[in-house]
């Protein structure tokens, strides 16, 4: 299902097919390709989400009683520094955009490709379903 949801990525080409030649001002599409960008990147939105819950859910079926808590809450605050630094170039201006945009989009495909390589050992699949979830993320932020 990480498989299915890291695919999904195909909502980053509906956001570019919704960005490309508009003179829509708001945010409903005013076009039939626009249209078609928008219920793309809704359903790869629903693919990618739906992914990664089925995975954490397959995997918490496996959880015995006896096995140590995860703490993979903390894998939000490096993913969120490197947003909150995405964010920061972007709207204040504090970094050149297309280096940060570059780098986040490398984070994104490392996360993800250590997210599948974690989900083909068993001791490591909840880390690669978390990795997953931050790859997939952090592809989508800077589109």
């Amino acid at each position: 299902a990480v498989t299915n949801a890291i695919s999904g990525m195909t909502a980053v080409g509906g956001m570019v097919l919704l960005a490309q030649g508009t003179q829509a001002e708001g945010l409903i599409p005013n076009s039939p390709s626009h249209w078609m960008g928008a219920v793309a990147t809704m359903l790869s939105f629903i693919n990618i989400s739906g992914g990664f819950l089925v995975s954490g859910k397959m995997l918490d079926l496996f959880k015995r009683p006896d096995d140590p808590d995860d703490y993979f809450q903390l894998y939000a605050i490096p993913a969120g520094l490197l947003l909150a630094g995405l964010a920061g170039s972007a709207y204040a201006g504090l970094g050149d955009l297309g280096t940060v945009s570059g780098s986040v989009g490398i984070a994104s495909a490392i996360c993800c490709i250590a997210g599948i390589a974690g989900l083909a050992n068993q001791e490591t699949a909840r880390t690669g379903n978390v990795l997953g979830m931050a790859g997939g993320g952090f592809g989508l932020a800077p589109t």
